[in-house]
């Protein structure tokens, strides 16, 4: 919580007192340094967030809590298809043969 308190502070003091000077001396060119901070920040995003599309709340639950994407059983989910049988229920998916009904 510190390290928060105090990298919010820094930015606070930048925003507020370089960004002033640096658009006085620099002009238009000072957007660039804004450019490349926003192409870093969104490799790290790419590189580093967890990947949640397509998963229910339990499934993205799960992966928080550290379960890798191979082992949340996607059979606990509903996709709109056939009911999901009461003996399927808890069983990986592999395990569970299905017909694919496409809809119309």
């Amino acid at each position: 919580m510190g390290f928060y308190t105090i990298f919010v502070s820094l930015v606070g003091f930048f925003c507020q007192y370089v960004i002033p000077i640096g658009l006085k001396e620099l002009g238009w060119r000072f957007y660039i340094i804004g450019v490349v901070w926003d192409i870093f920040v969104a490799i790290v995003i790419y590189f580093t967030y967890v990947e949640t599309k397509g998963l229910t709340l339990e499934q993205i639950d799960k992966r928080f809590h550290g379960v890798p994407v191979e082992q949340v059983d996607v059979i606990d989910a509903y996709d709109g298809g056939r009911p999901i049988a009461e003996r399927e229920l808890g069983k990986p998916v592999s395990e569970v043969t299905s017909t694919v009904y496409i809809k119309t």
